[in-house]
């Protein structure tokens, strides 16, 4: 990589809006020639920090500043990492032609619905397709994931190609569809390929991941074995799995019922088809389940990640209006454990055994699951179908494209080539080679309730010290012309200690407030409503680091009297 060389302003630019850091949705901008393309428009979903967000996505200010240039978003997967920012990004950029697989494009009508639900602007491609947008050109090539009809894309410049794998495995026996294109990706690699951008989630996970096929197996034994009712949690993106489910309780003369929304819409869209054929019969209303014997049910639902309004805890919780755990259900979760969500799926499976289920759940000796990400040896695969001059390493948290560039060094290629970046960093490509320049503006976006983007770092600052410290509120009413405080100064806290068991603390703190209010009213002439405010907060806040080794947020509430 040479960091020194010129490079004018039409280079062709890959610039990574997210999927190359903690932050879980995925969005890459390719420009060429005042083009602009987006690959992917995703969500992600905040960790324990974010107090009070919904979800994060990713900062659209670069692409609303140059939106006459933008000619395509492209999908490559209907999976919302990759395609739940689209109503948001379609607001602030208007009417942009927005392409994916016929599968794809109908997952995200239904999550158009509700913000854009004229949005019309849906274009529908295939393996096969390609798009010409005058000097540039886009072509697809079928990968095995997660979900139906998903796509790897190459962006072809005369600068040269870059591809983009969206999310990959290689499977040899998928359940719903062919195998992943190896020729025609082979054939684009021979036709010389650039730039490699490709999928790194499962780095640091040896071999091949398991085959769909080899998960169904085992969760048919695990239904076979179970003598009562079978409750299954998965993710409502995983279609496949959910539909090997189905079959699986065709085979085994149970009926199905579905518990959460997500899970049943992605139902209907697979329904519409045909993944569904033969199958109808075996879904039954999940409010009339009751009305079957134990071992003839089957449920699925979502929460695999032990999420509190999911359908799964709210069964577990006996909160739900259809359904609730006894003792001899067999509870299978199958799917992966989310980075940070490992304390609430211990949570529920503790729940679960207190309740008498038999839980089975992703563990070395149980494949309850399988990725729809590739390994180490499908990323070598793919690095050498494709041959690229240069790769970059996406999709993961950083220390997981540092691990797929160790693979990539392991087969040979230069570390110069390897180039591995942060979110909004531009890299420019020119002559064959290139250059990173300075990273656009790329903080996620935080959307909490219907405000989208007001709440930034000040605020989610405070948010997290009520979170972890609470809050104090000293509140009083001053006479301004005898200069003196007037009744009884008030002192509450919400969320630092209970005040019943440390009475004689906040008696204690309240005279220590009231004392320094008092004595700045009697030496001031000028009373200074803020510096007032700052000197009672920097006492109470001492006092309170003191005695209980805390940092609550502190509010002081004085009135004036003339």
């Amino acid at each position: 990589m040479n960091d020194k060389k010129h490079f004018n302003k039409n280079n062709l630019k890959v610039i990574p809006l997210g999927g190359v850091e903690e932050i879980g949705f995925n969005s890459t901008i390719l420009e060429y020639d005042d083009q602009i393309f987006v690959i992917d428009m995703g969500l992600g979903f905040p960790d324990g920090d974010f107090y009070g967000i919904d979800f994060l996505i990713p900062n659209l200010d670069y692409l609303t500043k140059n939106k006459n240039k933008i000619k395509a978003i492209i999908i490559t997967h209907g999976h919302l990492d990759h395609i739940g920012a689209l109503g948001y990004a379609l607001k602030s950029l208007g009417n942009i032609p927005v392409y994916g697989t016929e599968f794809s494009l109908e997952i995200i009508r239904n999550n158009l619905r509700e913000r854009l639900p004229h949005f019309n602007s849906l274009h529908k491609i295939n393996k096969d397709s390609k798009l010409h947008f005058g000097n540039v050109s886009f072509e697809f090539f079928h990968v095995n994931h997660s979900i139906p009809q998903s796509v790897g894309v190459v962006f072809k410049t005369p600068q040269g190609n870059i591809v983009h794998t969206g999310d990959f495995k290689f499977d040899n026996s998928p359940l719903l569809e062919e195998p992943a294109d190896y020729g025609k990706i082979a054939r684009i690699g021979t036709e010389g390929v650039l730039a490699l951008l490709s999928d790194s989630t499962n780095s640091f996970k040896k071999g091949h991941s398991s085959s769909e096929k080899q998960i169904k197996d085992n969760l048919l034994r695990m239904v076979e074995s179970a003598k009562g009712r079978v409750i299954v949690s998965s993710f409502a993106s995983l279609v496949g799995r959910i539909i090997q489910l189905i079959d699986i309780a065709k085979r085994t003369n149970r009926k199905v019922a579905i518990a959460g929304r997500s899970m049943i819409n992605n139902i209907e869209v697979a329904k519409k088809f045909g993944y569904l054929k033969g199958l109808e019969n075996t879904i039954f209303p999940l409010a009339q389940i009751e009305t079957l014997k134990d071992d003839r049910v089957m449920v699925l639902a979502t929460g695999s990640q032990g999420e509190e309004m999911a359908a799964l805890s709210r069964i577990v919780k006996n909160k739900h209006p259809d359904l609730s755990i006894k003792k001899g259900d067999t509870v299978i979760l199958s799917a992966s454990v989310i980075p940070g969500n490992d304390i609430y799926i211990q949570n529920l499976l503790d729940d679960l055994s207190q309740l008498g289920a038999i839980v089975y759940k992703q563990s070395e000796g149980i494949d309850t699951h399988t990725s729809g990400h590739g390994y180490e040896e499908d990323q070598k695969l793919m690095l050498n179908l494709v041959k690229p001059k240069y790769f970059v390493p996406v999709h993961g948290y950083q220390s997981f494209l540092y691990k797929h560039a160790q693979t990539a060094v392991g087969m040979g290629f230069e570390e110069k080539n390897i180039v591995i970046p942060k979110r909004g960093e531009v890299l420019n490509f020119h002559n064959g080679l290139v250059n990173k320049s300075k990273a656009i503006r790329n903080t996620p976006v935080l959307v909490s309730g219907s405000g989208i983007g007001d709440i930034g770092s000040i605020v989610m600052s405070e948010r997290v010290q009520l979170g972890n410290n609470g809050v104090m509120i000293f509140s009083a009413l001053c006479d301004l012309k005898d200069k003196k405080v007037i009744g009884q100064p008030q002192l509450l806290s919400k969320g630092l200690t209970y005040v019943p068991d440390n009475p004689t603390l906040f008696e204690q703190l309240n005279l220590m407030a009231t004392q320094s209010l008092n004595k700045y009213l009697q030496e001031n002439d000028k009373i200074q409503a803020k510096e007032l405010m700052n000197v009672i907060k920097q006492r109470l806040s001492a006092q309170v680091k003191k005695e209980l080794n805390r940092d609550p947020m502190i509010l002081v509430f004085l009135n004036f009297l003339d």
